[in-house]
């Protein structure tokens, strides 16, 4: 009976021990939005006027990450978009495409912060409302993916923000 008792225990032991391990899931990384904080800076909504990143460092600089950024910004607009000749193409471009940014390994949820147009000026564009508050210095990773017309395009700025 005792045996019997202790096999009962064991067993009902290891079936919770294996059900644990069937529910345990690595957690997915926070999703960030407006105003959430990414170590010691914030991704939030852009207020203007502050440098945009592009107006910093060149495209091949930051596609090779040999972007070097003054620390000490207080904003630094990240943002990303489409350009079209007309203001009706650009929606046509907009409707159909699909966009995705990660920041230092976090995702960012984009809908949440929106998006400025320029749908009256040539060219037109929209750009995601998105920016770094109060960046650190170090080395960071921006990953913009646009789906468009069936094809994935990818953007990877890397740059550091450092004491001149």
């Amino acid at each position: 009976m005792c045996i019997m008792l202790v096999f009962l225990c064991l067993s009902l032991l290891a079936s919770s021990l294996i059900g644990c391990e069937e529910t345990i899931r690595p957690l997915a990384a926070a999703i960030l939005g407006p105003g959430d904080s990414l170590g010691d800076m914030a991704v939030v909504r852009c207020p203007y006027p502050i440098p945009h990143i592009q107006r910093l460092c060149t495209e091949v600089a930051l596609r090779s990450g040999t972007c070097k950024i003054p620390a000490g910004l207080g904003h630094l607009w990240i943002a990303n978009g489409a350009e079209e000749e007309t203001a009706e193409e650009l929606a046509g471009t907009w409707s159909d495409s699909d966009w995705s940014l990660v920041v230092d390994g976090q995702p960012v949820d984009l809908p949440a912060f929106g998006f400025l147009w320029y749908d009256d000026e040539q060219p037109a564009s929209y750009y995601w409302d998105v920016a770094l508050q109060h960046p650190t210095a170090g080395q960071h990773k921006v990953v913009w993916t646009h789906l468009v017309a069936g094809r994935i395009e990818e953007e990877v700025w890397k740059f550091t923000l450092a004491d001149t």
